[in-house]
């Protein structure tokens, strides 16, 4: 009885197996091509090994002539000059400077107890300061 129940299970594994096999097709490489079937006129390859992923793409549309006329004084317009983004960082650098010095300051006249901290949130707020006046410098000299 155990002899039968092995004789079945080895040919179900057995079928399981084969129709594994019979359902992968030759793939074929004929030179930047990979096709199920040979081209004629080309040299193909049968590929042998591992399973193979073909991923698809859509093709990009090309703007006509017309259209990249037509958008690139549109473009250009909205690119800041050199000298512009100069003066957009200095203000921001500027802006950023006011709030640190503001930083400072509440750091100075706040009192607290913990002696420590409150030196640490002041050298914080002095480095902040101290940075953003280098920074500040380097961009004026643009």
């Amino acid at each position: 009885m155990l002899g039968a129940r092995w004789r079945r299970f080895w040919g179900i594994a057995g079928l399981i197996a084969c129709a594994g096999a019979v359902a992968q097709a030759a793939v074929y490489r004929c030179g930047d091509v990979y096709t199920n079937q040979a081209i004629a006129g080309q040299q193909c390859h049968v590929l042998v090994g591992g399973q193979i992923s073909v991923v698809g793409s859509t093709p990009r549309s090309q703007p006509s002539p017309a259209r990249a006329q037509a958008q690139s004084p549109s473009l250009a317009a909205s690119r800041p000059e050199p000298a512009d983004k100069a003066e957009q960082a200095l203000a921001v650098l500027r802006a950023e400077l006011v709030q640190a010095q503001q930083r400072l300051s509440q750091a100075q006249a706040a009192p607290s107890s913990d002696r420590a901290r409150a030196q640490q949130a002041q050298a914080r707020a002095q480095a902040d300061v101290d940075s953003l006046n280098r920074e500040i410098a380097r961009w004026s000299r643009r």
